[in-house]
């Protein structure tokens, strides 16, 4: 049966094992060096028994297996290293950014390096779904995007956050907004390697910024009076559910106009309005904020026990700055 020096006989011969063969001197009969016409030691490769040996040795092999024990070892390691290759890959691949799986046709990227560059909004395939947060005085703090949305309206796969902070004058006038945008991979976890960048707000824009954020405050405060009130009436049918919203939508409309001035010139004529108005019109304005409307995270816990009322004046006054 053939045995592993024959297997590799070839391979030797060619000294194409490198490391393996290795010249060696020439002895004598004496175990002393041969020599050249030079008197320089003369060498000779290793023989296929020698390489084979070391091998055997270096490799852990067993000398009297055949060939095809060989060969099974060597396809049994093939394949250990193919599973070990896939589990590194699969691993590789959830380290790799999610928005490189919606690059726009034709746009090319180094899918190693952190898309800093990348405009996720023209450079992409699709448009993501986006998720905002406010904070009281209807600044735009954070903002999500994600590649895809459910039927019930929440979000998967966040690819990119984007987080926002400002700086105000004395007189609460918007000097600049800085920015930090973090890009998520595939695992879910952010990359450290963010960017930031800076915004500066300059005349007119000062004053459509401060628009804008009361903007925010008013249509924030009308989502958050809409669901407390569903609680507070107790609305359990479509039918009761339908008429405490037309009654909160129809108190927004009765008082735009109130609500516009708030908006375009910072006035909190709206506060009289809400202390003004018709409780029996609008019986939910004296409704109190209960602990479910707390635990349902519609209010904070500082409003407990507070009227609805309150609530509204409470988040309208925010408004400290122009």
């Amino acid at each position: 049966m053939t045995k592993l020096c024959e297997y590799v006989n070839e391979e030797v011969e060619q000294q194409k094992l490198d490391g393996y063969g290795q010249p060696i001197p020439i002895l004598d009969e004496n175990d002393d060096p041969v020599l050249d016409e030079n008197d320089d030691p003369t060498y000779e490769m290793e023989t296929v028994t020698v390489v084979v040996k070391k091998i055997i040795d270096s490799e852990n092999l067993d000398p009297d297996q055949t060939i095809a024990a060989q060969q099974q070892a060597a396809l049994d390691a093939e394949e250990s290293y193919r599973v070990v290759s896939e589990s590194q890959r699969a691993q590789k691949e959830t380290q790799e950014f999610l928005i490189y799986d919606y690059l726009a046709e034709g746009v090319q990227f180094d899918k190693t390096v952190t898309p800093k560059g990348l405009n996720y909004k023209t450079q992409v395939n699709r448009k993501f779904t986006r998720s905002e947060l406010f904070n009281d005085q209807g600044e735009l703090i954070e903002v999500g995007y994600y590649a895809d949305k459910n039927d019930d309206g929440s979000k998967d796969d966040l690819v990119l956050k984007a987080n926002f902070t400002y700086t105000r004058d004395a007189l609460g006038n918007v000097q600049k907004r800085d920015a930090t945008r973090e890009w998520y991979k595939k695992d879910g976890s952010a990359d450290p390697d963010k960017k930031t960048d800076t915004k500066y707000y300059e005349g007119g824009k000062v004053v459509i910024e401060g628009k804008r954020r009361r903007e925010n405050i008013v249509n924030n405060l009308e989502i958050q009076v809409l669901s407390i009130i569903l609680v507070t009436q107790g609305a359990a049918t479509d039918a009761a559910k339908k008429a405490v919203l037309d009654s909160g939508l129809a108190f927004m409309s009765e008082y735009d106009v109130c609500f516009s001035q708030f908006i375009k010139a910072q006035s909190l004529e709206i506060n009289t309005a809400i202390d003004a108005a018709n409780t029996t019109t609008y019986p939910w304005l004296i409704d109190t904020i209960t602990q479910t409307v707390v635990d349902y995270g519609l209010a904070d816990v500082s409003f407990l026990g507070q009227t609805v009322a309150y609530f509204m004046k409470d988040k309208l006054g925010k408004i400290a700055i122009p």
